[in-house]
């Protein structure tokens, strides 16, 4: 008898600790271009939605769940749509789901997906759609210091559609459709995508960085790693991946610290088709 009133004790004890624990919630909101608000969605607009989420935390995450629909940021502002944290964009179809920016001018600073903020980001993602770019620096660009956790991108068709020599897009290789870099253990990762052009990361110098680029079940015509000498260890994970070339960057101004430490990266590949690796110097100094 007085082991079953212990076992029992034990079990009300478990139940009661469970109950203390908080509970992630999920927010769903729903965006539909030519729907009508209050009836058959909460937003017509990508942009708007994201921007009206204020009390979104690692314990109250939003799903942005975009139906089929052109969005089109062309010509308004420099970022089409700015990712935020514990928010993730989901679209009812890959092909069917299009964000857009199509500028006429040119610029650096210029992204179809980005971040643009000064309160730090744990979590972000952007899942089945098809994102597309051109005047810009790539569809899908995360190199900011606030960003100190893991992005996911799933399901992706990426695409620049940036004119062969100009901008982004130098005559002799391809455009930027995925375009990061870290500093610390931020964690880039990609799965399913599909890329016309460049998926492109790099570490900083002198950071000691142990960031993570993932690629996985990607195809793309370069996969390109740049190494700014960080002195930390960066994991590169490749699997199940196709591209024409792999390319190895390292920076003519940090070669003596390049010479005593050698590359910053590991590298975990498995099961990929890639047709050619190249290591340069990718320095303009």
């Amino acid at each position: 008898m007085k082991n079953r009133y212990m076992t029992l004790l034990i079990i009300l004890s478990l139940i009661f600790l469970k109950s203390q624990i908080p509970q992630t919630t999920y927010v769903e909101k729903i965006v539909k271009q030519d729907g009508v608000v209050g009836v058959n969605c909460d937003y017509t607009d990508i942009r708007e939605a994201i921007r009206e989420i204020e009390d979104n935390s690692k314990l109250k995450r939003y799903i942005i769940k975009v139906l089929n629909g052109t969005y089109d940021y062309s010509n308004s502002g420099n970022i089409g749509i700015a990712l935020k944290n514990y928010v993730t964009i989901v679209g009812q179809s890959k092909n069917g789901v299009k964000i857009i920016k199509r500028d006429d001018i040119f610029a650096w600073e210029k992204a179809t997906i980005d971040i643009n903020t000064t309160e730090n980001i744990e979590y972000t993602s952007i899942q089945n759609c098809t994102i597309i770019s051109n005047n810009c620096k790539a569809p899908l660009h995360i190199d900011n210091p606030c960003f100190i956790g893991t992005f996911e991108g799933i399901d992706l068709n990426l695409i620049n559609e940036q004119r062969l020599g100009s901008g982004d897009n130098p005559s002799d290789g391809y455009a930027n459709t995925f375009a990061v870099g870290w500093r610390g253990k931020e964690h880039f990762k990609l799965i399913n995508v599909i890329s016309n052009g460049k998926l492109w990361g790099h570490n900083y110098n002198n950071t000691l960085s142990e960031g993570i680029f993932e690629l996985r079940n990607c195809t793309s015509r370069t996969i390109q790693i740049g190494d700014l000498a960080s002195n930390g260890q960066d994991l590169i994970i490749l699997k199940n991946c196709n591209a024409d070339i792999y390319e190895y960057l390292w920076f003519n101004e940090y070669i003596k610290v390049k010479s005593v430490k050698g590359s910053s990266f590991v590298v975990n590949a498995e099961n990929n088709n890639i047709k050619r690796f190249i290591n340069s110097n990718h320095s303009t100094v």
